[in-house]
């Protein structure tokens, strides 16, 4: 339990130590130093090391476990790299941290009072915490994706119609009007029987009448 910070009594509190202070170059690094083993125990190559926030900005942030319900004394030094050989001390007297069971972080500007600034400790819902189940059900869900992924792509990619469909939608064209041409000709012939067909129909009773009448002449005659 301590290791997620939620005990009601905590044994390790994070504290911060920030600082605005412009070393000479890239050479130089600032470090938090201090009586107990966790901030060197007074050697300065076992320091803390703070981090520069922004190239050249001047604003240094170092962040460290400490003990809880503790008191000890620090100072900032800048050390020359790359030995961490002691290069300044502040100037002022060593400073006194007296830790409750808070997180917080201390503002101490250079060869200044420092102050500090509590963090609440918030004690995470029970629901929030991280559980085996929680493991196992996300190595499930994980599982499932894997498996409709390979799915996915096992699935038969559709077909490509090749290069040349053009071509081939044009002679299925070519071929179903050569198809088309006989029974055209032939409903065109038909067409034409049925005219002269039709016109010969409507000729023949002119001729039969007149063939009778040329038979009633010649038996007149007769």
């Amino acid at each position: 339990m301590d290791s997620y910070n939620i005990s009601r009594h905590p044994t390790t509190l994070w504290i911060q130590f920030e600082c605005e202070y412009v070393v000479p170059n890239d050479g130089f690094v600032l470090a938090v130093c201090g009586s107990i083993p966790e901030l060197g125990s007074w050697n300065a190559s076992a320091a803390l090391i703070a981090d520069q926030q922004l190239k050249e900005s001047g604003k240094w942030v170092a962040g460290i476990h400490l003990p809880a319900n503790s008191t000890f004394a620090w100072k900032w030094v800048v050390l020359q790299r790359p030995n961490l050989t002691p290069y300044r001390w502040e100037e002022t007297h060593n400073r006194i941290a007296i830790l409750g069971e808070h997180n917080g972080k201390f503002l101490a500007p250079w060869n200044t009072e420092m102050a500090f600034d509590v963090v609440p400790f918030t004690k995470p819902r029970e629901d929030s915490i991280w559980t085996d189940d929680d493991a196992r059900q996300l190595k499930t869900l994980l599982n499932l994706i894997a498996q409709h992924n390979y799915e996915s792509s096992s699935l038969e990619e559709p077909k490509v119609q090749p290069k040349n469909q053009p071509a081939t939608i044009v002679g299925r064209g070519i071929l179903d009007i050569i198809l088309r041409i006989p029974r055209c000709v032939g409903a065109m012939a038909m067409s034409a029987f049925e005219l002269i067909k039709n016109k010969l129909v409507s000729l023949w009773p002119g001729r039969h009448n007149q063939e009778d009448d040329a038979d009633r002449d010649l038996g007149t005659w007769v």
